[in-house]
């Protein structure tokens, strides 16, 4: 395999429908501009696969397709945990294509030299979207059974919370730690006594376990996963396809967002929604 081969992985599971839908699906918007934004960043030796149940939607889309509509069990486990998924695709990628491999959350978007900053700090270490000071809930000390990668483990392991929206490994020790990520996963699910963000905690306590250091690249990626930007970025994609005839080329990031913007969008939105339901309210008074 090559080693220096850089490939980014997304996952789209459609919970129905797909494009045949009128209106098009989030994570579909997402993704869209997410891709055209890192196909206008990519060197010569990294390229795109997307994981996907809905494998038509992304027919004319210059990006390799992995359908995994078969295999929706395995990929969420037997507790259907969403987010499981993503250490799956992970391990399922780095031992398929090898070299290095770059989970990207849809609701991203690639800046100006994000594939230049992930080779010069992947190595020894994973890339993750940004790294906090608060404490991970330490779900890998309630494990009882052995790890898969136990001989990995080290004593000076560092406790720390990250963020799951960008997750880089490299092929050689990246394998290890997601199996082992995997592992927490599958053994605090059942417990029902663990958060939302389980896969994010249980990649950073794998990170710890293994006395790795993640590196932060949080510079050159937007992660807009909160619930007001995420309002803002649809808005601003839609109307930035119905611009462009319903397709997104390879580009630079063309929508500006910001704390203002988003606020501006926020307040227009709630006004329409507020106006909307008195109308409602006055036509039934009326009739």
């Amino acid at each position: 395999m090559n080693s220096d081969k850089l490939t980014f992985l997304y996952l789209d599971l459609a919970k129905q429908g797909g494009l045949s839908t009128s209106e098009p699906r989030v994570l579909y918007l997402e993704a869209l501009y997410s891709i055209s934004t890192l196909r206008a960043d990519l060197d010569d030796n990294s390229s795109i696969v997307v994981y996907t149940n809905v494998p038509a939607d992304y027919k004319n889309i210059p990006v390799q397709v992995e359908d995994v509509s078969a295999v929706m069990a395995e990929m969420m486990g037997p507790h259907s945990y969403l987010f499981r998924a993503k250490p799956w695709i992970m391990l399922h990628a780095i031992k398929q294509f090898g070299g290095t491999c770059v989970f990207l959350d849809t609701d991203t978007f690639i800046l100006p030299g994000f594939v230049r900053a992930i080779r010069d700090r992947i190595g020894d270490g994973p890339i993750v979207h940004e790294i906090s000071s608060a404490t991970a809930p330490a779900y890998a000390q309630r494990v009882t059974k052995p790890f898969p990668h136990q001989d990995r483990h080290t004593e000076n392991r560092t406790c720390f919370e990250c963020n799951s929206g960008v997750i880089g490994v490299r092929s050689g020790w990246g394998e290890a730690l997601i199996e082992d990520t995997l592992h927490i996963i599958d053994e605090i699910l059942p417990t029902r006594d663990w958060q939302r963000t389980l896969e994010q905690s249980a990649l950073a306590d794998a990170i710890g376990l293994h006395g790795l250091a993640a590196e932060p690249i949080a510079p050159w990626i937007n992660h807009y996963f909160n619930r007001s930007k995420k309002r803002y970025m649809h808005s601003q994609i839609k109307r930035l396809l119905r611009r462009n005839g319903g397709e997104i080329d390879a580009t630079r990031p063309c929508i500006a967002i910001n704390p203002y913007r988003v606020k501006l969008y926020q307040y227009f939105h709630d006004t329409k929604a507020l106006f909307k339901s008195y109308r409602s309210y006055d036509t039934r008074i009326v009739e």
